[in-house]
């Protein structure tokens, strides 16, 4: 009977800690949430619209970007249109970094466009100063994290937004890690396609790959994704290699 109590004595404070811990958690998640989303309703439909903005643009960063082999802008090295990932013997493949950077800049150049002059607001006068995005490529989304600043006032009051994201479920991650895996192998063999590879990722994540020759040694890699459709249409990812003569 005395062990039992002295167990009971032991075990009571740990469950008193980790009441103590989850309650604290809850607390800390909840007011951080609050923080990051707390838009003064005045100014939730301004909110709300240049949020829109950002989701439909990151989508179309991913579609149109990918089609090009992860470019914003066709690099110098392409065939007018789509990047080279070999050309001349070189691996030119693009770091995930600099596919991030290229989608942060689709955004950055075309959020204007979207937002326009703010004219679906016109009781409000709005004035943006600065924009910065920030574009995460995972696995299965890509994340999109803007740092645009907005000023507002109507009457007498003002207001500040400047924190805007989007997570878009697109494996992107995925297919560059796809493309990595044939460019290792092509680079082992500059001369002639990979058949097994392509075979092996189509098996491995159900994508439709294909490489077509399009002459003077060119071909061109796609890996499209049916599966996961941005805006209803498959993320299609398109990249160039120049092989080299039999």
């Amino acid at each position: 009977m005395i062990k039992r109590k002295f167990k009971n004595a032991q075990v009571t404070p740990l469950i008193i800690v980790s009441v103590l811990i989850v309650a604290f958690l809850i607390i800390y998640f909840s007011v951080n949430k609050n923080l990051v989303e707390n838009v003064n309703p005045d100014v939730s439909p301004i909110y709300d619209f240049v949020d829109g903005c950002v989701d439909e643009l990151g989508k179309d960063a991913i579609l149109d970007t990918s089609n090009y082999g992860g470019y914003f802008i066709s690099p110098e090295l392409s065939n007018g249109e789509i990047a080279y990932y070999l050309k001349n013997g070189d691996n030119l493949m693009p770091s995930k970094e600099k596919i991030e950077s290229e989608l942060a800049s689709y955004v950055d150049n075309l959020i204007t466009f979207c937002v326009g002059d703010f004219e679906n607001f016109p009781d409000y006068n709005i004035e943006s100063v600065e924009i910065k995005t920030a574009a995460n490529i995972e696995k299965e989304k890509v994340i999109f994290d803007v740092n645009y600043s907005i000023s507002i006032k109507k009457g007498e009051k003002s207001y500040q937004l400047k924190n805007f994201n989007a997570e878009i479920p697109a494996r992107l991650g995925i297919i560059y890690d796809s493309v990595g895996f044939i460019m290792e192998d092509q680079m082992k063999d500059k001369k002639s396609i990979c058949v097994t590879c392509l075979h092996q990722i189509s098996e491995n994540y159900d994508f439709y790959v294909n490489a077509i020759n399009i002459g003077e040694n060119n071909v061109i890699y796609t890996i499209k994704d049916e599966n996961v459709k941005i805006n209803e249409k498959p993320l299609v990812f398109n990249f160039v290699n120049e092989l080299e003569e039999l």
